[in-house]
C-alpha cells in the first residue's frame, strides 16, 4: 500500500498505520502547525483554555504580576492623561 505525505505529495514506501508525513523535518513541522491551529479551534481545547485561566488567575504569580502591572502602567503618560480627561468630564456632569 501506497499513500501520499499530505505536506509534500511524496509517496511513502512503507508506510505505518496513521502515517500523515513523509518523515522529512520540515513536513513533520507543517504538519503539526496545521494540526495545532486545527485543534485550538475545538470546543475542546477553548474549554480546557477558560478553566485553566480561571485556575491561573487565582495563583498569588498571577495576582503579584498584576500589581506589579498596575503600578507600572499608572505611570504612564496615557494613564495619566485618561485619568485628566475622566475627572474633567465628572466636574462637568455635576455642572
Amino acid at each position: 500500500m501506497k499513500i501520499n505525505c499530505i505536506i509534500c505529495n511524496r509517496k511513502i514506501e512503507n508506510p505505518w498505520l496513521f502515517q500523515k508525513t513523509c518523515g522529512k523535518q520540515k513536513c513533520i513541522r507543517e504538519y503539526l502547525k496545521a494540526y495545532q491551529k486545527a485543534y485550538q479551534k475545538t470546543a475542546k481545547y477553548k474549554a480546557y483554555q477558560k478553566a485553566y485561566q480561571k485556575a491561573y488567575q487565582k495563583t498569588a504569580k498571577y495576582k503579584a504580576y498584576q500589581k506589579a502591572y498596575q503600578k507600572a502602567y499608572q505611570k504612564t503618560a496615557k494613564y495619566k492623561a485618561y485619568q485628566k480627561a475622566y475627572y474633567l468630564r465628572k466636574k462637568e456632569r455635576r455642572r
